[in-house]
């Protein structure tokens, strides 16, 4: 019986054998072809017992660089299980997991593996099987698709235009859609405008809505408007400016289906164009009271741009002026060749810019003063140059005090020179007239020694006249200034001189009612109409006639007059004219200097 049941056991334990023998060979296969590195070792000592091609092809190195030595002693394991009392770790855990962790290859390149242990039984002894998996290129992809997320999120991000789209239905705006760009541009998602579809309407700011609105009507009723910019009010309160373009589609009717929209951020630009305009607006401010304007000429043809106000400044419309000789022919004569040089030396490079001072016919038939500087702009890729350009400055005033300066110093002068020979001349007349008096009281009456005298004293007492009238000169006395009618002035020198001129000077006059009273010393008054009637007697050679004016004047601009501005306002003026021969500008230039005559 015992031989009988052995040998029923036999083909079950070849059985068993055979099926353990196929396991086996099943896990060999497997551990042979996994696209894994698997590490076995010996849980009780670290010794490693196997390895499988995979990890030696992933790391490089051989099979017996393993075999034989602990897991710890594998330098390009240290961060995953660098010492003995990490392995304790993984023997006390039985299963370890590590997603990330970096294995250096044979050939000194870096990897990224995933590192899972189990500890198991085989044939009643334990074990730990390492599976490594080589993630290094899922780690590479991960951190493009991170960049490139990042990267889109900042494109977005800087996004400042974005599409809209609107289908319409029978004539209404029924379904908006905002496209990408939205949330940078208005703050709002595009799910938030199809919840609400009167949050884009809202968001515009009050001040623009109509504009909006009219826009929106337009295209609604078939008309393709043209783009509109305007203002709306950004989801963090901030407000923004768009600028909004359509794109209309028609059904084969012609009827409006949908549209599009290109909502572009300007703010930006909006900002620049405003802070451009504000320092516009300050260098106009400033380049008006400064009383200056910018020019250029176009080198090879001569032609010029003038600013409005240049062309103001000298009476005549911009137009006026197209070509540099339209400018140059009513530059004075005793100054163009001059302005011609100094552009000519500039653009010749002898001179570091243009510079010049000059006088100008202006509209109304006078001479005003500019001073004008510029450089070269623009030149060609051989230096030749292209275009000058700079400013011009209205210095006709500065040129008047500069006159009025040197009139005064030479007038301080004068009549420094004129008290010390008046002054002089006094004592020696005091002389002549004292002995002259004395001599009329031994003088014979009625005899020629009287009479020669009398004419002595005569043209004395003329020159004490004389001399007190330049000592007043010399001292600057004030004169005496009170409210003045200058009718009665006027008859009373015209009545002196009816009594002196001869009867062949004809002495009419026109004295107007409505001119009114003067702040003024009427003892000047009487005594410059008297002077300038003698020199019209004198001028017209004692035959002619001699016309006296007054009347009211009201003038709208201010005035340079010889002697200082007239200030716009009401005057009353005396004229005196007669048919002598007149003067030429030369006399004409010092007919108020004192003691000056012809």
């Amino acid at each position: 019986m015992n031989t009988k049941k052995g040998s029923g056991d036999l083909p079950q334990r070849k059985l068993s054998k055979e099926a353990l023998i196929a396991s086996e060979t099943r896990y060999r296969r497997l551990f042979e072809t996994a696209q894994d590195g698997i590490l076995i070792l010996d849980a009780e000592t670290g010794m490693i017992v196997d390895v499988n091609p995979f990890l030696l092809e992933m790391l490089g190195y051989s099979h017996e660089h393993f075999l034989k030595k602990k897991v710890w002693e594998l330098g390009f394991f240290r961060d995953i299980i660098g010492n003995q009392e990490n392995f304790l770790e993984l023997q006390r855990k039985g299963y370890v997991r590590y997603e990330d962790k970096p294995l250096e290859t044979y050939d000194g390149r870096r990897i990224d593996v995933e590192f899972v242990s189990n500890v198991y039984e085989v044939d009643h002894q334990q074990v730990i099987q390492c599976n490594i998996r080589n993630i290094t290129d899922r780690k590479r992809a991960e951190k493009a698709l991170l960049e490139s997320e990042e990267r889109y999120e900042r494109i977005t991000e800087a996004i400042t235009d974005y599409i809209y789209t609107v289908r319409v239905v029978e004539g209404r705006a029924v379904e908006t859609t905002h496209g990408l760009g939205c949330l940078t541009v208005t703050g709002y998602q595009g799910g938030e405008f199809a919840n609400d579809p009167y949050l884009w309407f809202n968001m515009v700011a009050p001040e623009d809505r109509p504009k909006v609105e009219e826009q929106s009507h337009r295209i609604l009723t078939g008309d393709d408007p043209p783009p509109i910019e305007h203002r709306i009010i950004h989801k963090d309160g901030t407000v923004r400016w768009v600028r909004n373009t359509f794109v209309l589609h028609r059904d084969k009717n012609g009827v409006i289906a949908t549209y599009d929209g290109l909502i572009q951020d300007i703010t930006e630009r909006k900002r620049i164009e405003e802070a451009l305009r504000e320092n516009n607006l300050r260098l106009e401010l400033a380049m008006s009271v400064a009383k200056m304007a910018w020019w250029e000429m176009d080198i090879p043809t001569g032609n010029i741009t003038f600013e409005k106000r240049k062309a103001e400044m000298l009476g005549f419309p911009p137009e006026r002026f197209k070509h540099y000789k339209d400018f140059m022919a009513l530059v004075h004569s005793e100054d163009s060749e001059r302005a011609m040089n100094a552009m000519r030396g500039h653009i010749a490079g002898s001179l570091e810019r243009y510079e010049v001072e000059y006088r100008i016919l202006t509209k109304s038939g006078e001479y005003k003063w500019f001073y004008s500087i510029g450089a070269i702009t623009n030149s060609d890729a051989s230096g030749k140059p292209l275009k000058v350009a700079g400013l011009v400055i209205n210095i006709t005033e500065r040129k008047h005090a500069e006159d009025a300066l040197r009139q005064a110093q030479k007038m301080e002068s004068i009549g420094t020179l004129a008290g010390g020979i008046a002054h002089d001349f006094n004592n020696v007349l005091g002389g002549i007239m004292g002995y002259g008096e004395m001599s009329l009281q031994f003088a014979p009456k009625d005899s020629m020694l009287e009479t020669y005298l009398l004419k002595i004293m005569k043209a004395t007492d003329r020159a004490k006249h004389l001399i007190e009238q330049i000592l007043t000169f010399s001292r600057k006395s004030h004169p005496q200034k009170t409210i003045t009618s200058m009718r009665p002035i006027i008859k009373e020198v015209l009545d002196l001189l009816r009594a002196s001129i001869p009867s062949s000077v004809i002495i009419e006059f026109d004295l107007d009612k409505n001119a009114k009273p003067v702040f003024a010393d009427p003892t000047k008054i009487h005594e410059t109409l008297l002077n300038l009637a003698t020199n019209a007697v004198h001028a017209m050679e004692r035959r002619g006639t001699m016309k006296v004016r007054l009347y009211p004047q009201m003038l709208d601009r201010k005035l340079q007059g010889h002697v200082g501005e007239i200030a716009p306002g009401e005057y009353t003026v005396i004229e005196v004219a007669d048919t002598g021969c007149g003067m030429d500008e030369a006399t004409l230039l010092r007919a108020f200097e004192p003691f000056f005559t012809t």
